[in-house]
């Protein structure tokens, strides 16, 4: 079984690897692969959140795939990576991914793209297997 939740359009792409947790319960890595037509760059995400994030992030996907309006995003959880989704109302769903250099503002990989909606529930089933 894979366990990797990836958001594509067939030209860019967001991978998200299973999380590892920390051995001590506080945070996970994550490693990410981005592809934003000839751009490509992995990074591991950090973050001190428990593995239960996800909970949150797949019940905001479970209400875009119902409603196509609002918002999933991991904003606030990593340092050096975010991933968003925004419905429009109407089953696009546009996904926007920022990557830092964690050390260095300077170096960034920023994509956007659509998918509709009826990518979110295979990635749904992924994330409650993850938390």
């Amino acid at each position: 079984m894979d366990d990797r939740v990836v958001f594509s359009d067939g030209r860019s792409s967001v991978i998200l690897h299973p999380p590892l947790a920390e051995s001590d319960g506080h945070g996970f890595d994550l490693t990410v692969d981005l592809v934003g037509g000839p751009f490509a760059g992995t990074i591991l995400a950090t973050t001190y959140l428990s593995l239960q994030a996800w909970d949150r992030f797949r019940n905001d996907l479970a209400r875009l795939h119902k409603s196509l309006r609002g918002e999933a995003s991991t904003d606030t959880w990593f340092s050096n990576f975010n991933i968003a989704l925004r419905g429009d109302g109407r089953g696009h769903i546009r996904v926007t991914a920022d990557a830092r250099d964690e050390w260095s503002d300077t170096t960034t990989l920023s994509l956007s793209f659509t998918i509709d909606q009826t990518h979110l529930p295979p990635i749904m089933a992924t994330l409650e297997r993850w938390a």
